[in-house]
C-alpha cells in the first residue's frame, strides 16, 4: 500500500501542499450584480412566476444562475421530467374539460377514458428514437399508469361532492389581470397558471377551493410558506378571490400511482390504503359545513385531523398578506441584483441543493463545512400563525388543541 503519511507528503513539495490547501479552504462567493444590469438580464421589472420567486427564495445563487445566465445544460437523451410534468397537466386538463357530470361518474370509467387521453399526448413523445429505447418505454408504461391512476383519483374525490370545478389551467398575467406586488423597484405584476379552481355556492356565499398538481411528494408546510420557499397556493388562492368568494382550501393534488406497502391480501383494504395516500394535502376553512360539502367522505378526501390543517377565514387573509409581503421582497430583492451563495436546508434530509442542477458552480459542499444553512427563526408548523399574526399586529382567537407538527 502506498505510504500517505505526513513524510510522503511533506515529499511532494511546498507547492504541491499549498494546492491541496487551497483546495481543501476554498470557499466561492457571489458578489451581487448592478440594479442597471439586473433589469437587462431579468427584463424587469416585469410580471413574474410565483415560482420564480420560489427559487429566488430557496437559495438567490441559483435563481441567478438558472433565470439570468441560463446556461445549457447538456443531458442524456430521453424523456426529461419536464416533459412527463406536462404530460400530467395536460391529460388531467383535457380529461376534465371533456368528461361531464365527474361528480356522478364511476371512478373505473374515468380510468378507461383516461387512457385514450393518455395515449394521444404519449405518441408524439415517443417518435423517433425514443420508441426503441426499454427505459423510455417503461417510462411511458409509468406515465399511462399514472394519468389513469390520477383520472380515478380526481373522480373518486368529486364523487358526491358539492364542489364543482370551476376552472382548469387558469392563466393570470398582466393583460388578464392579475396580483401586483409593490416593490421599491417598481409595481410587479404577477404571472402563472393556476391548474384548477373548483366552487360551491351555498345560497349565501361562493367558497372557493385552489388545487395544483404536484408529481412528487409536496406537502403543504406553513413554515416554508413563512419563509417564501412555497408561496404558489396561498398567492393561486388571492388571484382566485380577486372577483369575489370565500376561501374553502387550498391544497396539492398527488399526481400518482403508489406502490402499497401492506401485507394484506385484501383488494379493498389495499385500496382504503392508496386513497389514504393520495388525499389532498393542504389547508382548509374550520367550518364542518363546507367540510361536509367537500365529500359525503370528507376524510377519504382530506386528513381532517390536526389543529395546524384547520383555518379561519381571518387566517387565509393573514396569510395571503404576509405572502404577497415575502413575493414582494423576494421580487425587490431579484432586481436589486442580490445574487448570494445561499441554499437553505427545508427539510431534514431535503435541501436547496437535493434537485439543482448548478451545485457544481457554486462549490458547497456540506462535508467541507459548506452550505446550505438552516432556516431561521427556527419554528414549529404549530406556531407559524402566531408568528404571522404578531408581525401583522393582529391578536388570533383561542384555538384547539391539535397534532404536533405534520
Amino acid at each position: 500500500m502506498p505510504d500517505y503519511g505526513a513524510g510522503a507528503l511533506a515529499a511532494c513539495g511546498p507547492e504541491w501542499m499549498d494546492s491541496l490547501w487551497r483546495a481543501v479552504t476554498a470557499s466561492v462567493a457571489s458578489d451581487p450584480i448592478s440594479r442597471e444590469t439586473a433589469r437587462a438580464l431579468y427584463n424587469g421589472p416585469a410580471a413574474m412566476s410565483v415560482t420564480r420567486l420560489e427559487r429566488y427564495a430557496r437559495c438567490p445563487f441559483c435563481h441567478f444562475v438558472n433565470d439570468g445566465l441560463k446556461p445549457h445544460i447538456l443531458k442524456e437523451y430521453g424523456l426529461e421530467r419536464n416533459e412527463s410534468g406536462t404530460f400530467y397537466h395536460d391529460a388531467l386538463e383535457r380529461f376534465l374539460r371533456q368528461t361531464d357530470a365527474l361528480n356522478d361518474r364511476d371512478p373505473d370509467d374515468a380510468a378507461r377514458r383516461m387512457d385514450d387521453i393518455a395515449e394521444g399526448l404519449i405518441a408524439p413523445l415517443m417518435d423517433g428514437p425514443l420508441s426503441e429505447s426499454p427505459v423510455a418505454l417503461d417510462q411511458a408504461r409509468r406515465m399511462r399508469s399514472i394519468a389513469r391512476q390520477a383520472a380515478h383519483t380526481v373522480t373518486r374525490q368529486l364523487r358526491g361532492s358539492a364542489f364543482r370545478p370551476f376552472g382548469v389551467e387558469i392563466a393570470f398575467g398582466p393583460d388578464v389581470g392579475s396580483v401586483v406586488l409593490k416593490t421599491n423597484e417598481g409595481d410587479m405584476p404577477l404571472r402563472g397558471r393556476i391548474d384548477r379552481v373548483d366552487a360551491w355556492n351555498d345560497s349565501v356565499s361562493t367558497w372557493i377551493r385552489v388545487i395544483d398538481y404536484k408529481s412528487g411528494h409536496t406537502t403543504m408546510d406553513l413554515r416554508q410558506l413563512y419563509f417564501g420557499l412555497q408561496l404558489q397556493l396561498i398567492i393561486y388562492m388571492a388571484q382566485a378571490l380577486r372577483d369575489g368568494g370565500r376561501p374553502a382550501g387550498m391544497f396539492y393534488f398527488h399526481v400518482d400511482d403508489p406502490c402499497i406497502d401492506s401485507e394484506s391480501r385484501d383488494p379493498d383494504e389495499i385500496e382504503a390504503a392508496r386513497t389514504k395516500a393520495l388525499r389532498l394535502s393542504g389547508v382548509f376553512i374550520d367550518d364542518p359545513a363546507v367540510i361536509e360539502a367537500f365529500s359525503p367522505d370528507p376524510d377519504s378526501v382530506v386528513s381532517t385531523r390536526g389543529s395546524t390543517s384547520k383555518l379561519s377565514e381571518e387566517d387565509f387573509r393573514l396569510l395571503m398578506d404576509h405572502a404577497l409581503k415575502k413575493a414582494s421582497e423576494l421580487a425587490a430583492g431579484i432586481m436589486a441584483g442580490e445574487t448570494p451563495i445561499a441554499p437553505r436546508i427545508i427539510a431534514p434530509g431535503k435541501t436547496s441543493c437535493s434537485y439543482c442542477d448548478y451545485v457544481s458552480a457554486c462549490l458547497q459542499d456540506p462535508v467541507l463545512g459548506g452550505m446550505p444553512l438552516p432556516l431561521t427563526p427556527k419554528i414549529r408548523q404549530t406556531d407559524v400563525m402566531d408568528l404571522i399574526a404578531r408581525e401583522a399586529g393582529v391578536s388570533r382567537g383561542p384555538r384547539d388543541g391539535g397534532a404536533d407538527d405534520q
